[in-house]
């Protein structure tokens, strides 16, 4: 159990590394906040394996955590909108 939690341990502090320069570096990342963000990779890490984990390379582990935190940036896009305006936007996306 604890060569698990090492593991992991190891795994988020390099994921961590990485979401702070995707923080600094993408403007759209700007609300996002990095604890929130490493609490969904901690998740995400339950399910994968360490080996598999070990075996991916920095570009790899870069385009998995930018793929998940645009997914995550993009979520809350509408959160802003009063209901009125959310309302104007689905219409117009609805073609009406």
């Amino acid at each position: 159990m604890t060569q698990i939690s090492v593991e992991k341990d190891t795994a988020l502090s390099r994921i961590s590394a990485i979401v702070d320069r995707l923080l600094q570096s993408k403007e759209v990342y700007e609300d996002l906040d990095k604890q929130e963000m490493l609490e969904i990779f901690s998740e995400l890490l339950d399910e994968v394996p360490a080996k598999d984990f070990r075996a991916m390379d920095e570009e790899q582990l870069i385009q998995i955590a930018d793929g998940i935190m645009i997914i995550e940036a993009m979520s809350h896009l509408l959160d802003d909108l009063t209901s009125k305006e959310k309302e104007m936007f689905f219409a117009a996306v609805e073609g009406r």
